[in-house]
C-alpha cells in the first residue's frame, strides 16, 4: 500500500511539475506577445503620425479670429464670402462685412477647391496608409497563430 502511495504521489509531482513548465512557457508566449503588440502598435502609432504630418499641407487653416481684410482679400467681395460660408457652415447673418465676422469669428477657411490633383494624392495617401495598416495587422495575426 505503501508504495501505491508513493507511486501516486510522484506521479502527482510529475504533473505539477510539469503543469508549471507549461504555465511558464504560456506566461512567456503571453508576455512575448504584449510585447510585441506593443512595438507594432508604437510603429503604426509612428506611421499614423507621418501621414498626418504628411498630409498637413492639405488643409488649410487661418489664424483666428477671421477679420475683414482677409475675407475681402480671400473672396474678392461680401457675396462671395456670405456664399461660401453659407454653404460650407450653413452660416446667416444680416447682409455687411461686420455682422459676417461676427457670424464666422471662431471658424477657420475650408479651402474654396481641392483640385482633382490634391484629391487623388489625398486618397493615394489614404490607401498607403490603409495597406501599411493592414500590413501591420496581418503580422500581428500571424504572430498570434505562430
Amino acid at each position: 500500500m505503501k508504495s501505491r502511495l508513493e507511486n501516486i504521489i510522484k506521479d502527482l509531482d510529475k504533473c505539477i511539475e510539469e503543469d508549471v513548465k507549461i504555465s511558464s512557457q504560456i506566461f512567456g508566449l503571453a508576455t512575448a506577445s504584449i510585447q510585441k503588440n506593443k512595438e507594432l502598435l508604437e510603429q503604426l502609432q509612428k506611421k499614423m503620425e507621418t501621414h498626418l504630418q504628411n498630409s498637413s499641407h492639405l488643409i488649410s487653416v487661418e489664424s483666428y479670429p477671421l477679420t475683414q481684410e482677409f475675407l475681402q482679400k480671400q473672396y474678392k467681395n461680401y457675396n462671395e464670402a456670405y456664399k461660401f460660408y453659407h454653404e460650407s457652415y450653413q452660416i446667416t447673418c444680416s447682409r455687411g462685412w461686420e455682422n459676417l465676422v461676427k457670424a464666422i469669428n471662431k471658424l477657420s477657411s475650408p479651402k474654396k477647391s481641392i483640385s482633382l490633383e490634391d484629391k487623388v494624392n489625398t486618397l493615394e495617401n489614404k490607401v498607403t496608409h490603409l495597406e501599411e495598416t493592414i500590413n501591420i495587422l496581418v503580422e500581428i495575426i500571424k504572430n498570434l497563430d505562430g
